[in-house]
Protein backbone atom coordinates (compact mmCIF):
# COMPACT_ATOMS: atom_id res chain seq x y z
CA UNK A 1 0.00 0.00 0.00
CA UNK A 2 1.01 3.43 -1.00
CA UNK A 3 1.54 6.04 1.75
CA UNK A 4 3.47 9.20 1.35
CA UNK A 5 6.02 11.08 3.57
CA UNK A 6 7.39 14.23 4.10
CA UNK A 7 10.86 14.35 2.44
CA UNK A 8 13.51 16.66 3.82
CA UNK A 9 15.37 17.33 1.01
CA UNK A 10 18.76 19.25 0.96
CA UNK A 11 19.47 21.12 -2.44
CA UNK A 12 18.68 23.94 -4.68
CA UNK A 13 15.04 22.76 -4.81
CA UNK A 14 12.39 23.16 -1.76
CA UNK A 15 13.28 22.15 1.74
CA UNK A 16 10.47 19.53 1.99
CA UNK A 17 8.88 17.59 -0.74
CA UNK A 18 5.88 15.00 -0.27
CA UNK A 19 6.78 11.53 -1.72
CA UNK A 20 5.16 8.41 -2.09
CA UNK A 21 5.96 5.35 0.04
CA UNK A 22 5.43 1.57 -0.39
CA UNK A 23 4.35 -0.61 2.94
CA UNK A 24 4.85 -3.72 0.91
CA UNK A 25 6.82 -6.33 2.48
CA UNK A 26 7.59 -8.80 -0.56
CA UNK A 27 8.14 -7.66 -3.49
CA UNK A 28 4.89 -8.69 -5.86
CA UNK A 29 3.21 -6.05 -3.73
CA UNK A 30 5.96 -3.59 -4.27
CA UNK A 31 5.84 -4.38 -8.09
CA UNK A 32 2.08 -3.39 -7.77
CA UNK A 33 2.81 -0.03 -5.75
CA UNK A 34 5.13 1.01 -8.37
CA UNK A 35 2.66 0.68 -11.27
CA UNK A 36 0.57 2.65 -8.71
CA UNK A 37 2.30 5.61 -8.20
CA UNK A 38 3.41 5.77 -12.01
CA UNK A 39 -0.86 5.55 -12.95
CA UNK A 40 -1.13 8.42 -10.27
CA UNK A 41 0.72 10.97 -11.64
CA UNK A 42 1.68 10.61 -14.66
CA UNK A 43 4.18 13.24 -14.99
CA UNK A 44 6.47 11.50 -12.11
CA UNK A 45 7.25 8.20 -14.58
CA UNK A 46 9.48 8.48 -17.59
CA UNK A 47 11.56 5.24 -18.72
CA UNK A 48 14.62 7.31 -19.97
CA UNK A 49 15.65 8.34 -16.38
CA UNK A 50 16.58 6.81 -13.63
CA UNK A 51 15.72 8.87 -10.93
CA UNK A 52 15.67 12.61 -10.97
CA UNK A 53 15.18 15.64 -8.30
CA UNK A 54 13.43 18.79 -10.07
CA UNK A 55 12.02 21.76 -8.69
CA UNK A 56 8.29 21.77 -8.05
CA UNK A 57 6.38 23.22 -11.28
CA UNK A 58 8.42 24.08 -13.94
CA UNK A 59 10.49 22.44 -16.44
CA UNK A 60 13.72 24.03 -17.73
CA UNK A 61 11.69 25.27 -20.73
CA UNK A 62 8.78 26.26 -18.90
CA UNK A 63 6.54 24.04 -21.55
CA UNK A 64 5.56 21.75 -18.60
CA UNK A 65 4.94 21.22 -15.25
CA UNK A 66 6.96 18.80 -12.69
CA UNK A 67 4.82 17.17 -10.10
CA UNK A 68 4.73 18.46 -7.04
CA UNK A 69 6.82 15.97 -5.05
CA UNK A 70 9.87 17.05 -7.77
CA UNK A 71 10.60 13.30 -8.34
CA UNK A 72 10.28 11.81 -11.60
CA UNK A 73 11.89 8.18 -12.24
CA UNK A 74 11.60 4.85 -14.30
CA UNK A 75 10.13 1.89 -13.48
CA UNK A 76 13.69 0.46 -10.98
CA UNK A 77 13.57 4.40 -9.98
CA UNK A 78 10.52 4.13 -8.77
CA UNK A 79 11.22 0.78 -6.89
CA UNK A 80 14.38 2.55 -5.03
CA UNK A 81 11.99 5.65 -4.14
CA UNK A 82 9.13 3.60 -2.59
CA UNK A 83 11.25 0.87 -0.75
CA UNK A 84 14.24 2.81 0.71
CA UNK A 85 14.07 4.80 4.36
CA UNK A 86 16.13 7.13 2.76
CA UNK A 87 14.83 8.80 -0.48
CA UNK A 88 18.08 9.45 -2.43
CA UNK A 89 21.63 6.94 -2.75
CA UNK A 90 24.34 7.68 -4.81
CA UNK A 91 25.23 4.86 -7.45
CA UNK A 92 23.45 2.71 -9.85
CA UNK A 93 19.49 2.83 -9.67
CA UNK A 94 19.65 -0.56 -11.69
CA UNK A 95 21.50 -2.35 -9.48
CA UNK A 96 20.33 -0.74 -6.38
CA UNK A 97 16.31 -1.71 -7.20
CA UNK A 98 17.75 -5.60 -8.58
CA UNK A 99 19.11 -5.38 -4.74
CA UNK A 100 16.24 -4.34 -2.94
CA UNK A 101 14.01 -6.64 -5.33
CA UNK A 102 16.35 -9.71 -4.00
CA UNK A 103 17.75 -10.48 -6.54
CA UNK A 104 21.23 -12.20 -7.15
CA UNK A 105 23.38 -10.46 -9.79
CA UNK A 106 25.92 -13.20 -9.82
CA UNK A 107 22.96 -15.38 -11.72
CA UNK A 108 22.49 -13.11 -14.47
CA UNK A 109 23.41 -15.27 -17.95
CA UNK A 110 23.48 -18.62 -15.95
CA UNK A 111 21.73 -20.75 -18.79
CA UNK A 112 22.85 -23.41 -16.93
CA UNK A 113 19.20 -23.17 -14.91
CA UNK A 114 16.62 -22.24 -18.06
CA UNK A 115 13.67 -20.28 -15.04
CA UNK A 116 16.72 -18.69 -14.13
CA UNK A 117 17.96 -16.86 -17.39
CA UNK A 118 14.33 -16.17 -18.18
CA UNK A 119 13.98 -14.36 -15.44
CA UNK A 120 16.82 -12.05 -15.05
CA UNK A 121 15.87 -11.30 -18.78
CA UNK A 122 12.87 -10.48 -18.03
CA UNK A 123 14.21 -8.02 -15.14
CA UNK A 124 16.46 -6.65 -18.04
CA UNK A 125 13.41 -5.75 -20.07
CA UNK A 126 11.27 -4.06 -17.29
CA UNK A 127 14.80 -1.97 -16.62
CA UNK A 128 15.31 -0.54 -20.61
CA UNK A 129 14.92 2.88 -20.66
CA UNK A 130 13.53 1.99 -24.28
CA UNK A 131 10.28 0.03 -23.03
CA UNK A 132 8.32 2.26 -24.89
CA UNK A 133 10.12 3.58 -27.44
CA UNK A 134 8.06 3.50 -30.85
CA UNK A 135 4.78 3.28 -29.43
CA UNK A 136 3.83 6.86 -30.39
CA UNK A 137 3.38 7.77 -26.74
CA UNK A 138 4.16 11.24 -24.99
CA UNK A 139 6.01 11.01 -21.54
CA UNK A 140 4.30 12.60 -19.28
CA UNK A 141 0.98 11.85 -20.36
CA UNK A 142 -1.50 9.01 -18.77
CA UNK A 143 -1.53 6.89 -21.65
CA UNK A 144 2.34 6.67 -21.16
CA UNK A 145 1.45 6.25 -17.59
CA UNK A 146 -0.76 3.70 -18.20
CA UNK A 147 1.22 1.54 -20.88
CA UNK A 148 4.43 1.69 -18.41
CA UNK A 149 2.63 0.41 -15.40
CA UNK A 150 1.48 -2.38 -17.79
CA UNK A 151 4.95 -3.62 -18.46
CA UNK A 152 5.11 -3.62 -14.31
CA UNK A 153 2.14 -5.69 -13.62
CA UNK A 154 2.76 -7.80 -17.19
CA UNK A 155 6.23 -8.82 -15.10
CA UNK A 156 4.94 -8.99 -11.66
CA UNK A 157 1.96 -11.51 -12.96
CA UNK A 158 4.08 -14.09 -15.06
CA UNK A 159 6.63 -13.99 -11.92
CA UNK A 160 4.31 -13.59 -8.66
CA UNK A 161 4.75 -17.08 -7.35
CA UNK A 162 8.36 -15.89 -7.45
CA UNK A 163 7.84 -12.39 -6.39
CA UNK A 164 5.25 -13.39 -3.54
CA UNK A 165 7.97 -15.32 -1.76
CA UNK A 166 10.38 -12.93 -2.23
CA UNK A 167 10.78 -9.94 0.70
CA UNK A 168 11.35 -6.59 -0.14
CA UNK A 169 15.15 -6.15 0.61
CA UNK A 170 14.83 -2.68 2.29
CA UNK A 171 18.77 -2.57 3.33
CA UNK A 172 20.07 -2.62 0.38
CA UNK A 173 23.45 -0.72 -0.48
CA UNK A 174 25.16 0.62 -3.09
CA UNK A 175 28.40 -0.67 -2.84
CA UNK A 176 28.29 -3.21 -6.30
Amino acid sequence: MLTTIVLKYKGAYSDELVVPKSDATNVYDLLMDVATAIEQEPRRYNQEQWLLRVEPGADETGRAKYPACGTIACRAGWIVQLAREQSWYPGAINMQARDILGLELDHIGDKDRDTEWWFYDDIVVLFNGDALAGKGLTIGTPEYAKAGAEGVRQFAEKWKERLTTTPVNKEATDER
